[in-house]
């Protein structure tokens, strides 16, 4: 039997194609010209995946910045598989090393139509036509809230991670080979702790509660209970536990901090997740709904303005529900199968984006459960929300579409969805418009052809003493990561320490990675004291 071409993920994949090679065409065309940032914690991200393809002797140590320490590369931010796979491939295959930056670009670049995939084979399952699954697919796509993380932090830019979790857990739930499909989890969940170790943990929250919410409809309560437990195991524990493994083998540094700071920061609030934060109608939505008040950067997750109005009409059919005693309803909605306990199952891991129960004076519960305080981006599980969020209000859209076609409003139903779909491919433009122009703005400096000249003079003195000196130091001086110890670096400092290092495979003293050793931090500050009050030191230091 010839299976049937997937239509819509075609057609998604396309479409969305075709906007990333019109819209970014200079950096698809010559990936390996350009930064997507080039400060910062994307500087930094570059710096550690490209230095460690070209210098490092160890696959999993980094020792090119913190010395004499080193760094262990999954705390680097260094999407530590892929680098780890090209480093390899380099020894046979040099274009792995003078092309790492082009291949990191075009991964990021080409994870927005594979994103369009994931969610067209997601969408397609609600049996609607085929234009509202390749039109929502694309929408959808757009307007995720990673865009920005191309700019920021690249390694969390892959916006295909939350659909592709999402379909593999359909397919679990679809399929007879139960064991099979619990291991591809596994395996996904583990491969992106490597690129990521904030994805791994975005998977086993939703797995988790999607387990919880699937229990509370069931009734039959231990037997699903007895058939589910042993994989839910290997799909969320399983991964847990190799990839702490990997680490207590791994990491050979000890006294990192326990409550890095940002828990009670870098959280998700209903105006990031509810209210535009790009195009012409933010600004009056932002005087109207919170005039005094800011969105966090780290919880955007803006889900657009149809999903809202989808959500408001959403939550007062749950309040018509319960006034007419139709709980039942509530918790076991009318929904195709892949929505039914999804979109519960969304509502928890987005109230722990938004740092709640524990917003609501209970602060002390955090330091019985202290390894929450580890993630302490608590915004970006809004992700979740933004992707299941989206693909129900789509699916509510056609409902009310469907019911306007029965009622003979056919032309007000064809207005109704052009209009939805319209307006959030027009709030995702303003997103890819401030994008666009910062994408050619920085040369990529790990390449030579793209080099200026001052820094070519600057690594050809670097080479001609290197051999006199144990490691660069940069001034103004920074060292950031441990939470306790350390000095926060400037733009250019960060940027002309990184790319000297790179060139000449020399170790920074400086470092910026997540989690430093305090004690090794400590060391580091005190080197800087023990010089400026040694005797007769401080010329020679300077």
């Amino acid at each position: 039997m010839k299976r049937k071409l997937p239509v819509s993920e075609a057609l998604s994949f396309g479409l969305v194609l075709t906007f990333i090679l019109g819209w970014y065409s200079p950096m698809l065309l010559n990936p390996n010209a350009y930064l997507t940032v080039g400060d910062g914690d994307g500087i930094k991200a570059f710096y550690v995946y490209a230095s460690h393809i070209k210098n490092s002797v160890d696959y999993n140590e980094f020792m090119g910045m913190n010395y004499p320490y080193g760094q262990t590369h999954i705390f680097t931010d260094g999407q530590t598989v892929i680098a780890i796979l090209f480093k390899f491939l380099s020894e046979w295959f040099p274009f792995f090393n003078t092309h790492s930056m082009g291949i990191y670009n075009v991964l990021m670049l080409m994870s927005y139509p594979f994103c369009a995939v994931m969610l067209a084979a997601i969408i397609k399952r609600l049996n609607m036509p085929l234009v509202f699954t390749v039109a929502a697919s694309v929408a959808i796509t757009l307007l995720s809230p990673q865009y920005f993380r191309l700019f920021g932090h690249p390694t969390l830019s892959y916006v295909c991670f939350v659909p592709l979790m999402w379909w593999l857990l359909i397919k679990y739930n679809e399929s007879g080979k139960k064991l099979k499909w619990s291991l591809a989890i596994a395996c996904n969940a583990m491969f992106w702790f490597a690129v990521h170790p904030y994805f791994i943990m975005l998977w086993v929250f939703f797995a988790m509660a999607y387990f919880f919410v699937e229990w509370l409809q069931q009734k039959e309560k231990m037997v699903f209970v007895k058939s589910k437990i042993p994989y839910l195991i290997l799909q969320t524990a399983v991964p847990l536990v190799v990839t702490r493994l990997y680490v207590k083998l791994f990491d050979l540094h000890q006294y990192r901090s326990e409550s890095p700071y940002g828990f009670w920061e870098y959280y998700a609030e209903w105006n990031s997740v509810f209210v535009p934060n790009h195009g012409i109608h933010a600004g009056w939505f932002k005087q109207l709904l919170f005039p005094n008040g800011t969105q966090s950067w780290e919880g955007q997750a803006y889900i657009g303005l149809g999903a809202v109005f989808i959500t408001i009409y959403s939550l007062f059919k749950i309040i018509r529900y319960l006034v007419k005693k139709k709980k039942g309803l509530v918790l076991h909605p009318v929904l195709p199968p892949i929505l039914k306990t999804a979109i519960w199952a969304s509502v928890p891991v987005l109230m722990f984006s938004m740092c709640l129960p524990f917003q609501l004076g209970l602060h002390s519960l955090v330091e019985h459960l202290s390894f929450l305080k580890q993630f302490r981006s608590l915004g970006r599980f809004a992700w979740v929300f933004y992707y299941v969020m989206s693909v129900y209000a789509v699916y509510v859209l056609y409902l009310i579409y469907r019911k306007m076609r029965f009622k003979k409003l056919t032309v007000g139903a064809y207005v109704l969805v052009t209009t939805y779909f319209a307006v959030h491919i027009a709030e995702a433009l303003p997103y890819h418009n401030e994008g666009k122009p910062k994408l050619k703005e920085n040369p990529n400096y790990f390449n030579k052809k793209y080099l200026p000249g001052y820094y070519k003079d600057a690594i050809s003195e670097v080479e001609k003493i290197k051999h006199d000196y144990q490691c660069l130091i940069m001034f103004p001086f920074y060292h950031i990561g441990s939470e306790n110890f350390g000095k926060e670096y400037t733009p250019q400092a960060i940027q002309q320490s990184m790319v000297l290092s790179y060139w000449c495979n020399m170790p920074l003293l400086n470092s910026s990675a997540a989690r430093s050793p305090i004690l090794e931090a400590k060391n580091i500050m005190q080197f800087f004291f023990t010089c400026l009050v040694s005797k007769g030191n401080s010329k020679g230091f300077a």
